[in-house]
């Protein structure tokens, strides 16, 4: 099962990234970040297209 992460720190390991890519987070905020920015990275994440059930599906009913 595959569940999305939307990482919040104030210094993004990029470094760290290069050296793991299976660790990278769907979406990465960094802090401070606002109520805004969260919840448009939440509706990027839950509104995408995996493809396994046609168009127009979306995370979005999948995990509400």
């Amino acid at each position: 099962m595959e569940i999305p992460v939307i990482m919040a720190t104030g210094h993004l390991p990029m470094d760290e990234f290069a050296r793991k890519p299976w660790l990278k987070p769907e979406a990465m905020l960094q802090r401070p970040f606002s109520n805004d920015e969260l919840l448009v990275s939440v509706k990027n994440i839950l509104c995408t297209d995996d493809g396994d059930d046609g168009p127009g599906e979306t995370l979005l009913t999948k995990y509400l």
